[in-house]
Formats: structure tokens, C-alpha cells, sequence
């Protein structure tokens, strides 16, 4: 399975390289929210006099409530690389995955991967042995590069978090913006770097990894909304991190981001299907040991 994720990576690597990817470069799919016997909160909740994060907390916990009761599925999309854009697109690809992942409760189940993943903790199966993500590369990848929706929206409006309403495609909805504070952002950064996704190169230290500047990163989130209001719909996240130029010099804040300037950049998009009930998962016991 590993050896068949590098083959696929690199050879898009070196197929893509001279190709601008957008962040929305995956055609999404429209989903539907269903309401299946659970309160939500009104459409008039998402006025614009509103408070953003009462409104994201009370989202949040819509999502978990269906969670709990009857689950939902999700695809992720994942593009990560090398940027000199304004608007972060990803110019020179270093990694690509997509995924479909169904969430009962807290737990999100990779059925392609045989990973579950529970509270921040991750559990794979590989060759017939379930275990902890640092011991295979695919597992830290998962692990660094994955996460329970909830979860995401749980840390997204923590204290510090800067949130504000913004304009959605379709004007009949909204969206909401996260911006982390640069504790969380660095904690984000540095999980994506550890799964070793940063670098296509594998062990070997890539010319990019070896110049990043990991204390200047940025983290931005957008949750678009369906029609009522009550669920997230689609959440993309976009992850920087600044690169030291050939003197190991950075340009600081906001500046290292410019057009113009090399970073790397993730973006993340995860498509909320809330129409389907999810059956309850039925987890190995050795991988719920590792859960724990």
C-alpha cells in the first residue's frame, strides 16, 4: 500500500511540476443535508448581526449530535507543495491524496487505508498488524495529514482563533472564517511536517524541507454553510509555511506570503455528506486497544 502511494505521488510530481494547481482544482460534488429527527437551529441563527463563533460553536455541535446519531460521510482532498502565488495555489506539487471516510461518534473510519482515527490517535492495519502511526510511513501520514471534522471545527474556534462572517459562492448562504492563532498554526505546521509529506524525496532532506522557516507559518479556515445554515457543508483549510532564501534569511509575518515569495502551502478540503446514515463501526479490538 505505501509502495503504491509513493509510485502514485511521485510520478504525479513529476508529471504536474511545471503545472499551477488552484485550490479548488477537485470538482466538488453538491450534497444535501438531511435532517433526521435532531433540533437544529434556525436559519435566522445565521443573520449577519451574529456572532460568527456562536454561531460555529452551535454548527459544531449540530455535526456532533448527527455524529453521534446516525454518522455521515465525507471525501478529503489534499494537495500540498510549493507556492509564489497571493492566492496560494500550488505551483510545484509535493503531495497529492484523496480519500472517502465515513464518522460515526468521534471515531472517522479510511476504509482504503485501514486507519481509524479517535481523539487524535490513529490506528492502521498493515500486512494483517494493526499499529500505531509512527511505525510506518503511511501511518504517520495519515496522521499528520487527516482529521475528525468535528475535531477541526472543536480547535478552530479555541481562544485566540480571529472569526469573521465572509461571502459565500452562493450568495443565498454563508461562510465562516477562521484564522488560528499562530500557537495552533505552528502545532498544525508541524504535525503536516512530521508526516513527512512535506518532502517528496522520502528520508532524504529535499532542498524546499531543508530551508523552511517553521516558526512563521498561517492557518486559514472556511466553512461554508448549507441552506439552513445548521451544518457545514464543506470545510477547506490552508496551511503556510515560510522558506529561508539562499542567505537563510526570511522575510517576516505576512511578508514571507507575498507574490513573488516561495512557500509551501497545504490545502485541505473535506465535502460533508449528511444525506446517508452511517452504520455503527464494528472495530477490530486491537485497534481499539491502540485508540485508547
Amino acid at each position: 500500500m505505501t509502495k503504491s502511494h509513493n509510485s502514485t505521488t511521485q510520478n504525479s510530481t513529476t508529471q504536474n511540476s511545471m503545472n499551477r494547481y488552484e485550490p479548488h482544482w477537485w470538482t466538488t460534488g453538491r450534497w444535501t443535508a438531511l435532517v433526521v429527527g435532531i433540533l437544529f437551529i434556525s436559519p435566522a441563527v445565521m443573520a449577519a448581526e451574529e456572532s460568527p463563533r456562536k454561531a460555529l460553536v452551535q454548527v459544531t455541535r449540530n455535526l456532533a449530535q448527527m455524529a453521534s446519531e446516525s454518522g455521515y460521510r465525507t471525501d478529503v482532498a489534499i494537495i500540498g507543495g510549493v507556492s509564489s502565488a497571493s492566492d496560494h495555489s500550488v505551483e510545484i506539487p509535493k503531495y497529492l491524496r484523496r480519500a472517502r471516510a465515513h464518522v460515526r461518534g468521534k471515531v472517522m473510519h479510511l476504509p482504503e487505508h485501514s486507519a481509524y482515527l479517535y481523539c487524535g490517535k490513529v490506528a492502521i492495519e498493515e500486512e494483517g498488524v494493526w499499529m500505531k502511526p509512527g511505525t510506518s510511513r503511511l501511518g504517520r501520514e495519515i496522521a499528520g495529514m487527516f482529521e475528525v471534522p468535528t475535531d477541526l471545527l472543536t480547535n478552530a474556534f479555541q481562544r485566540g482563533s480571529r472569526i469573521e462572517w465572509v461571502a459565500n459562492r452562493i450568495e443565498t448562504r454563508k461562510a465562516i472564517k477562521v484564522v488560528l492563532p499562530a500557537s495552533q498554526s505552528r502545532a498544525r505546521f508541524s504535525g503536516i511536517d512530521r508526516s513527512g509529506c512535506v518532502a517528496a524525496e522520502g528520508r532524504r532532506l529535499s532542498y524546499f524541507q531543508s530551508r523552511l522557516e517553521r516558526s512563521n507559518t498561517q492557518t486559514t479556515i472556511i466553512i461554508d454553510l448549507d441552506p439552513a445554515g445548521a451544518l457545514p457543508q464543506k470545510i477547506q483549510i490552508e496551511v503556510l509555511g515560510a522558506y529561508r532564501d539562499e542567505h537563510g534569511r526570511s522575510r517576516k509575518g505576512q511578508l514571507a506570503f507575498e507574490e513573488g515569495t516561495n512557500h509551501a502551502a497545504f490545502h485541505f478540503i473535506y465535502w460533508l455528506d449528511t444525506s446517508a446514515a452511517v452504520g455503527q463501526f464494528k472495530v477490530p479490538q486491537k485497534a481499539q486497544r491502540l485508540l485508547k
